[in-house]
């Protein structure tokens, strides 16, 4: 009885140990094919994500007079909506009092846009390339109204200054209404935590098929950066 009892039990410990080892097996193969869906919208995406940098004009008082001053103040990112036409779309933030506008490619080279027509209520943007390559990529749209809380969704933006940065979150609220950076009320919008830093502003945020469900526009910080709380 002893011996039979032996057989059992090691038999048995061959088969939890077996039983363990397909399971280590599966899990990276699972997380492996989580992560390369991650890997491939970032793909389909980037090239249509720009990286936006303007130029203004600023009065410095100087005594009794004032002397105009062309400085570059503002960074942010756009959208490539029509690779035919070269239209990108972005905040009117970024662009608000651009003397110039100039367009970082996924070359990394840099072209010259001009603005065609702005929507500051709604913080929209639309600008054209005026020289560019002839093969340009353009993001797909998705169905925002489909959206669900807890979501996972996935920005790629340029956070001061670091070219396409993706980071990722999920959907914290639907339809909120919150001041945006022009201090119009921005409504209907899409929480979310992914990160959302200065720069990022105009570029996508994406559902798990690649697709832009919103324009990132703002954050709710006291310093600017992050806080968890984007729109």
């Amino acid at each position: 009885m002893t011996f039979l009892r032996i057989l059992l039990l090691l038999s048995l410990a061959f088969s939890v140990r077996e039983t363990l080892a397909d399971t280590n097996q599966s899990r990276p193969l699972r997380r492996l094919r989580e992560e390369q869906r991650v890997i491939d919208l970032y793909k389909r995406a980037r090239d249509a994500v720009v990286y936006i940098s303007t130029h203004t004009v600023v009065s410095e008082a100087d005594g009794a007079v004032g002397s105009a001053v062309p400085l570059a103040v503002g960074a942010g990112t756009g959208i490539i909506v029509d690779a035919e036409k070269r239209i990108i779309l972005t905040n009117f933030h970024v662009i608000r009092d651009a003397v110039s506008i100039s367009i970082v490619l996924f070359d990394s080279e840099s072209y010259p846009a001009r603005l065609l027509g702005t929507d500051p209520e709604n913080d929209i943007a639309v600008l054209q390339l005026v020289d560019a390559p002839q093969e340009l990529t353009a993001v797909e749209f998705g169905d925002s109204q489909s959206l669900e809380i807890g979501q996972k969704v996935y920005s790629i933006g340029n956070p001061h200054g670091l070219e396409r940065t993706l980071t990722s979150g999920i959907i914290s609220s639907l339809h909120r209404s919150v001041k945006g950076p022009e201090n119009f009320l921005l409504r209907d919008l899409i929480q979310t935590d992914a990160d959302i830093n200065p720069g990022s502003s105009g570029g996508p945020l994406l559902d798990l098929s690649g697709k832009v469900v919103r324009i990132n526009s703002s954050t709710m910080s006291q310093t600017g950066d992050s806080a968890g709380i984007g729109f």
